[in-house]
């Protein structure tokens, strides 16, 4: 094995090595911490999806996550990734009914339309959001708000009391759970779009790498 391969194999050795250490004192730093609130004021909600297909049933979803919202949001933004011109049509009745605010369309042979870069999506929804918080929600996921009425007020507190919380999200922690952190909250190392509510400015700075990736012009898909 030449120089070059051993160091390599090294470093990877201690990074594996290293790396249940690290986790166990971010999963210290993050839930020993004790949770604080502070009074937001009434800071304004942007509800976003990124979505195809489903004319059927995006209509209910739709009205579904606002029910869960409980509160009439600023906007709703959709970024529609190349559906058939039956979903576009549907788009369009909504549109006209005041429930889409803002709407953008790609078509499906767009080379920003692929299934491996539907992050894009995700980040243009985000950037024309204009609300102070986002609400970001997928038609395939369901709602659950019984016993959680005021979960919006609460989970705003909690964003405006520590900035450094991204996000609170309802969606299963999968892999990522660091631990319990107090009032039935867990922290986590990831958050899912899925269903997630969050300070705008954050949800556009992690996002931002995706307009530099695309921006480079490379295009390895």
């Amino acid at each position: 094995m030449n120089p070059i391969d051993l160091s390599r194999r090294i470093v990877h050795q201690t990074r594996a090595a290293l790396a249940p250490w690290g986790r166990r004192y971010r999963a210290w730093r993050a839930c020993s911490r004790p949770l604080r609130r502070c009074d937001p004021g009434a800071p304004s909600i942007s509800v976003i999806t990124a979505n195809i297909g489903g004319a059927d049933t995006f209509p209910i979803m739709l009205s579904d996550w606002l029910d869960f919202l409980g509160r009439k949001p600023l906007e709703v933004v959709v970024v529609d990734g190349g559906s058939d011109a039956q979903t576009v049509a549907m788009y369009h009745r909504l549109f006209d009914n005041g429930l889409i605010d803002k709407l953008y369309l790609m078509k499906s042979d767009h080379p920003e339309n692929h299934r491996y870069l539907c992050f894009i999506q995700e980040y243009y929804a985000g950037v024309l959001a204009s609300g102070d918080y986002i609400f970001s929600f997928r038609q395939d996921t369901l709602p659950y708000r019984r016993g959680h009425e005021n979960w919006v007020d609460e989970s705003i507190s909690l964003m405006a009391g520590d900035p450094t919380v991204f996000a609170i999200s309802g969606s299963s922690p999968g892999q990522s759970p660091l631990g319990e952190c107090g009032d039935g909250y867990w922290c986590l190392e990831n958050t899912s779009e899925n269903f997630a509510l969050l300070p705008r400015k954050h949800h556009v700075d992690a996002m931002r790498i995706c307009h530099e990736f695309w921006s480079s012009g490379w295009r390895g898909i």
